[in-house]
């Protein structure tokens, strides 16, 4: 986990992984155990599900200080 923010209606999540994972997989291990873990803390009044969709992106390996910039600005770090 490089970085992660909550936005109003989405979450950006900034991570390094094995190139030989595929990332569906990746995707569906953060939903199944975020998932579980959110029900476990009581966070939602009423029932947690991930939407059905997601966006993936990749970058190169210079650009990982722009990217975590972007999800965390500065005014939050």
């Amino acid at each position: 986990m490089i970085a992660i923010k909550c936005m109003p209606d989405h979450v950006h999540i900034f991570l390094g992984y094995n190139l030989n994972q595929k990332i569906p997989d990746l995707v569906n291990v953060i939903k199944m155990t975020s998932t579980k873990w959110i029900k476990e803390q009581g966070f939602c009044r009423n029932s947690f599900n991930w939407q059905v969709g997601y966006g993936a992106f990749t970058h190169v390996k210079s650009s990982v200080d722009l990217v975590y910039k972007y999800i965390v600005p500065r005014t939050q770090i």
